[in-house]
């Protein structure tokens, strides 16, 4: 994060995930699977906090943060982007 010479990397990466995660939100509104007081704006940055935290959390305490933790966890909140089942 403080090198200089891998700051455009992480640019790239930051770049990519957040285009990953807009496409998530356009996604479910494309599908009428959004909740129907879902701020796509916010829920961008959530959802990108929520991953950036898991894979800190997974490199420096893998013991506490397993794969299968991780998985349940953004389910858990992909589930909470959508609404609610009918």
């Amino acid at each position: 994060m403080s090198d200089k010479d891998l700051a455009r990397y992480r640019l790239e990466v930051d770049d990519g995930l957040r285009s990953i995660f807009i496409e998530i939100m356009d996604g479910l509104a494309a599908k009428n699977l959004a909740a129907p007081d879902l701020d796509a704006e916010l829920e961008i940055e959530r959802f990108y906090a929520l991953i950036d935290g898991l894979a800190i959390h997974a490199v420096l305490r893998p013991e506490k943060m397993p794969a299968d933790l991780m998985r349940r966890t953004v389910y858990r909140h992909l589930q909470s982007l959508c609404r609610p089942s009918e």
